[in-house]
């Protein structure tokens, strides 16, 4: 088995990534971004027109279009997902299909109308990150940690463990305890259950050491982000 240390290592990475995406995540001169919003355990996810925007894979009810893909687990996040009703004498308002060679997450597109998407969650532990081209981030177990991400976001190097995600837009985790930026300074060291790090800020700076021999701490040493659940 490889050790969660060893698998950091593998993975950091100090890579510049190019600007080459609009900030936005939807088209034209009005252009604006995805929005998720939390209320009690349900999310609002709120969609411009002419926007691109991923999502965890469920089971559909149909309205829209079914995945049979996978089923939900009873233990799962999710409890349902619902789009509002189309009214046939309209344009459609949302395409939805799954990504090639992945059924974890879904791809939405809103086409000239604006969309809100209601998310029935078992929890109300989400996160959402802000990522620019300044910064990239690796993410461990990232088909458990992410809940969506908007159009510009890159992932790449992706296995079932780990990956590195950058580009620009949002990013949201959901996750069973409370999602924290933890900024590390410059002199500090910081020890960390490694079950409870969702990622850490790609830079030369940032070191990982095993500080027991059951493998379940990890000392962070220098300077950067960590995303944690707290």
């Amino acid at each position: 088995m490889i050790s969660p240390v060893n698998i950091i290592k593998r993975w950091q990475s100090s890579a510049n990534l190019s600007p080459k995406y609009n900030y936005f995540s939807s088209k034209g001169p009005f252009s604006s971004i995805p929005t998720l919003e939390l209320n009690n355990t349900s999310l609002i996810l709120k969609l411009p027109p002419m926007c691109t925007y991923y999502i965890r894979s469920l089971n559909f009810t149909g309205i829209i279009q079914q995945n049979k893909k996978e089923a939900v687990a009873k233990e799962s996040f999710f409890k349902s997902l619902f789009f509002k009703k189309i009214n046939k004498e309209s344009n459609t308002d949302l395409n939805i299909q799954l990504i090639k060679d992945n059924c974890v997450f879904q791809k939405i597109n809103t086409l000239n109308k604006p969309s809100n998407i209601l998310i029935n969650i078992n929890t109300n532990k989400i996160f959402s990150l802000d990522v620019d081209y300044s910064k990239s981030y690796t993410i461990l177990n990232p088909n458990e940690n992410i809940l969506s991400y908007s159009e510009n976001i890159t992932r790449s190097n992706s296995t079932s463990d780990v990956e590195t995600i950058g580009g620009m837009g949002i990013i949201t985790f959901i996750s069973d305890k409370n999602i924290q930026i933890l900024k590390i300074k410059e002199n500090e060291n910081i020890m960390i259950d490694i079950n409870n790090l969702l990622g850490f800020e790609n830079n030369n700076q940032l070191k990982f050491e095993i500080v027991n021999s059951s493998r379940n701490y990890v000392k962070c040493i220098g300077t950067g982000d960590l995303i944690i659940k707290k």
